[in-house]
């Protein structure tokens, strides 16, 4: 269940997006200080992060779960769907694809 960003310059990507959310032009996401992205309105905020990982030619988020609650089938809907939704609306001209997978991935933690 990450989210994989097919991009030339992952490392870019970030930097931009940390610096879209750090001049309020991105207002429903946020990172914490390990650098973990979260969903901000209050009926999402911490039921889960995105942990960024940097490869080659993609920017993939895997999903972080609560320590002492399951994730729900809703939530990480919830939170690739919006995700992916802001990553179009701000950066779509910055990569070439982006996907969700349906399944845990080796980049998940739940």
């Amino acid at each position: 269940m990450a989210v994989y960003i097919k991009t030339e310059n992952s490392k870019e990507l970030l930097g931009k997006l940390r610096k879209a959310i750090d001049e309020d032009k991105i207002s429903t996401w946020k990172y914490d200080d390990d650098g973990d992205f979260y969903h901000s309105p209050e009926q999402w905020k911490y039921n889960g992060w995105f942990h960024p990982y940097t490869e080659e030619s993609y920017l993939v988020f895997g999903i972080i779960g609560q320590k002492n609650e399951d994730m729900s089938t809703l939530t990480y809907a919830i939170y690739h769907g919006r995700f992916i939704e802001m990553m179009l609306n701000h950066f779509d001209s910055e990569f070439d694809k982006i996907f969700a997978s349906s399944q845990k991935t080796k980049y998940d933690r739940f």
